[in-house]
């Protein structure tokens, strides 16, 4: 089928208004990006030095700010995660912990934090697919291995434990990944 000459003159005439505005724009924007991720850096910073100093308001105000322009940012749902662990509040870090596993699927920080915690809340079946999540990415990673272990550890099975440990620290004897 073909389309009238006016409408791929239209096409045409769109497509070159859009690389013109991606020449002009396209720089401006990533020094826009480049502002926004320093800033972001800073308020990390600013965030771990007043959880250090147990101002946990202070610390999460910083990280909300962080995921204002960055709601995918791993450290921001991290540290919140964190920061709700040392205030014993384990659903407001199951919950920070489980949206950052989400919006950033590929952080081994975040599922393994959030993988420890649902062991600790009897969650074992969760925490075993976000450590094996991990272990397809890294087969021998010693974190994943531990809450693996953990996992056999709540369902009484302490040899699967053991053997879990086991393999990993073999492998790491022998130059196998940290």
């Amino acid at each position: 089928m073909s389309y009238p000459t006016s409408w791929g003159r239209w096409s045409l005439q769109m497509v070159a208004a859009m690389l013109l505005w991606l020449t002009i724009a396209g720089p401006a924007l990533a020094a826009d990006r480049r502002t926004i991720r320093s800033e972001n850096r800073v308020l990390l910073a600013e965030a771990r030095a007043f959880f250090a100093a147990g101002e946990n308001d202070s610390a999460l105000a910083r990280l909300d700010a962080v995921l204002v322009t960055d709601p995918a940012n791993p450290d921001a749902y991290y540290f919140k995660g964190l920061i709700y662990l040392s205030v014993a509040d384990t659903s407001a870090a199951t919950e920070s912990l489980g949206v950052g596993v989400e919006k950033a699927p590929l952080s081994r920080r975040l599922k393994l934090l959030l993988a420890r915690v649902q062991v600790e809340a009897g969650e074992v079946d969760g925490a075993e697919q976000l450590a094996q999540e991990v272990v397809a990415l890294r087969p021998f990673d010693p974190d994943a291995a531990y809450v693996l272990g953990l996992v056999a550890l709540a369902r009484s099975d302490t040899l699967a434990a053991l053997d879990i440990w086991e393999t990993v620290l073999i492998e790491k004897q022998k130059g196998g990944q940290q």
